[in-house]
């Protein structure tokens, strides 16, 4: 995120706080739409954030931290709102694997979106921003866990992809950086 734009933003000018709404909402979406697998959830959760952005954003300090910062705020929200939601996604499959990965055929996408599904809200987030680059301690920080919590649910969520994708005897699929099927 551009940082003028963050210190515009929290000095109140309005310009600098639409155009840093309008920079961060396809990343909050996009976070909170791989943690909950729902557009409208997603939606719902990425317009909350950034209200908790707007409240908040005086209180960053760091502006060159903007990008974690939101992140941890998204996931967080996306984490609560999965954990008390009592139905499944209703959202089709199609449509949850392109948002993962717009490669590969369509197999693969649905072969990737199902083992997806049997990864909880938590080890979906940790896969998610691992694919984004954080490190195991900033994701620790932006859900809340200590960084050896992170990387066991990193773990799990990769043997549960891993064994998803065994089952089958099409290649594996084409996954987005950072998520690797077998440890290296």
């Amino acid at each position: 995120m551009n940082d003028g734009t963050v210190r515009l933003a929290q000095a109140g000018d309005r310009d600098g706080l639409n155009a840093l709404m309008s920079a961060a909402w396809p990343r909050a979406f996009r976070l909170a739409y791989g943690v909950l697998g729902n557009r409208e959830s997603a939606e719902d959760v990425a317009q909350d954030a950034l209200l908790t952005v707007h409240r908040t954003l005086r209180g960053l300090r760091d502006v060159q931290s903007f990008d974690a910062w939101l992140s941890s705020i998204v996931v967080r929200a996306a984490v609560r709102a999965a954990k008390s939601a009592k139905r499944q996604r209703h959202e089709a499959l199609e449509d949850f694997a392109a948002l993962l990965d717009g490669s590969g055929s369509i197999n693969e996408r649905l072969d990737l979106a199902n083992a997806m599904r049997r990864c909880t809200p938590l080890e979906r987030a940790v896969l998610q921003l691992a694919a984004l680059g954080y490190t195991s301690a900033e994701i620790g920080k932006m859900v809340a866990k200590p960084p050896g919590t992170v990387r066991y649910h990193l773990s799990v969520a990769r043997s549960r992809l891993r064994d998803a994708v065994d089952t089958r005897d099409e290649p594996e699929p084409v996954l987005p950086p950072g998520i690797m099927l077998h440890h290296a």
